[in-house]
């Protein structure tokens, strides 16, 4: 076992210190340092003058006035000895006529810049009378698959034109269902409401009345909110398909 003395235990050991080496010194000391040294090196370049010269000058302010001339707005200052007066609210003949120069020039403009032609519409289907719809109930039994192919290759409508597969699957599931007289309900509409329940419709059916009663059911029950593709909508293809059907059968 080894035993320190009471006077060995006491006595201070004593550290010796490192020389301090020429880079020794606080962190303060070196930022301050190399502050010294590139103020030194902008003195030699000349930029502190610059950056107080810019700072003496001034930014020059931007104001209202700056964007008119002087004339101009004295000018505007002046009262207005007259009023304009508008010869056309007047009822005045007009005071210019176009010279035959600028004549030449709207007639070379039409020209290079033509009108856009408005398509075609074609004359609104008319109602066929009862006698016209009788020579119908004649018609082919499978009416209903002709008139699917009407839609997608015969112009037809207001625009003479055909419709899309999607608007033509759309149109026929409304008229198979007033065809085979199951009724159109509407899910807007109460539910023990429907559209020509038990009353089967086809080609010598007068299709006119038939639209007007669809319109009467959406004033009574509520607006198709699809505009017109509950009843409206299919049921003018079939006015169309009817029409088109009659004149074909006369050829």
């Amino acid at each position: 076992m080894i035993t320190r003395s009471r006077n060995e235990s006491s006595t201070p050991v004593e550290l010796s210190t490192p020389p301090e080496s020429p880079l020794s010194g606080s962190y303060e000391q070196l930022v301050a340092q190399k502050r010294q040294r590139n103020q030194e090196r902008m003195q030699s370049l000349g930029l502190i003058e610059a950056a107080r010269a810019l700072k003496k000058r001034k930014k020059k302010t931007f104001h209202k006035s700056d964007m008119f001339p002087t004339s101009a707005r004295q000018s505007s200052r002046r009262p207005s000895t007259s009023t304009r007066r508008s010869s056309r609210k007047a009822g005045k003949p007009r005071q210019y006529e176009p010279t035959l120069d600028d004549l030449d020039q709207i007639l070379l403009r039409r020209k290079k810049f033509p009108v856009l032609l408005r398509r075609k519409k074609c004359p609104p289907v008319l109602p066929l009378t009862e006698e016209q719809r009788s020579t119908l109930r004649r018609a082919e039994e499978d009416w209903i698959e002709g008139m699917h192919a009407f839609l997608l290759r015969v112009p037809h409508g207001n625009h003479s034109k055909t419709v899309s597969e999607a608007n033509a699957r759309s149109v026929m599931r409304q008229v198979r269902l007033l065809a085979a007289g199951a009724g159109v309900a509407y899910h807007h509409w109460p539910d023990t409401v429907k559209f020509c329940e038990n009353v089967p419709i086809d080609l010598s059916s007068d299709l006119q009345a038939l639209y007007d009663e669809a319109q009467g059911y959406e004033d009574k029950y509520g607006k198709d909110l699809g505009n017109g593709w509950l009843l409206r909508h299919p049921i003018a293809k079939m006015m169309n398909y009817q029409q088109y059907k009659f004149e074909k059968q006369k050829d």
